[in-house]
């Protein structure tokens, strides 16, 4: 193996020094930094499971991002209604590490309310199933779907360990499809978070 020890390597004016090939690797020996880097295109790893410490200076696990997606998923009424189907049936997320950021939009344009817990089914990822990680929640952010006034207590949205479903709750009482505060042919705009196991 040849080896060529310089100080500095500087291009002619106006030109870009190329380092190999497609396909060649390079590698920096351990401990090597590299100061005052530029890149002018995404960052690519060879492996999936690579990722960037952050706000550290050594390999601590807890500061290793190493998953970032963003994608779309379809929501579906799961439970509270019967034979739906829909105006409008969109959702999209964002995943950071174990934390999923997700929309659902919901527009029944027809379907018979049951007496059934309303749950909206179809979230990206299932929640974690540990305790110390489980549960998330939603808001509430536009549509008349729901009449929050007609609810005994305040509407919540709860996503129950280990499942890919939002659950609605007055209270700690299900809401059922057919309640008097459900108007199902109506649309649902809400906003969320959970945790996954990853």
């Amino acid at each position: 193996m040849s080896e060529l020890r310089v100080n500095k390597v500087t291009p002619r004016s106006g030109t870009t020094v190329t380092l190999g090939d497609s396909g060649d690797t390079f590698t920096l020996g351990s401990g090597a930094n590299i100061a005052g880097l530029t890149l002018s295109d995404n960052i690519l790893f060879d492996t999936a499971s690579k990722g960037i410490y952050l706000g550290v200076t050594t390999a601590t696990a807890s500061n290793l991002l190493d998953d970032y997606e963003e994608g779309t998923f379809t929501p579906t009424v799961g439970s509270g209604v019967t034979s739906p189907t829909y105006t409008v049936q969109d959702g999209s997320y964002i995943k950071i590490g174990s934390f999923v950021y997700f929309s659902i939009d919901i527009d029944l344009a027809t379907g018979t309310a049951a007496a059934a817990p309303l749950e909206f089914h179809g979230l990206p990822f299932a929640a974690s199933n540990t305790p110390e990680k489980a549960f998330g929640s939603a808001s509430w952010s536009y549509g008349n779907m729901v009449d929050q006034t007609a609810l005994t207590s305040t509407l919540g949205m709860h996503i129950s360990y280990n499942q890919t479903k939002l659950q609605f709750f007055s209270g700690t009482s299900a809401i059922n499809g057919n309640s008097v505060a459900i108007a199902i042919l109506n649309r649902a705009i809400i906003v969320g978070s959970y945790r996954t196991n990853a």
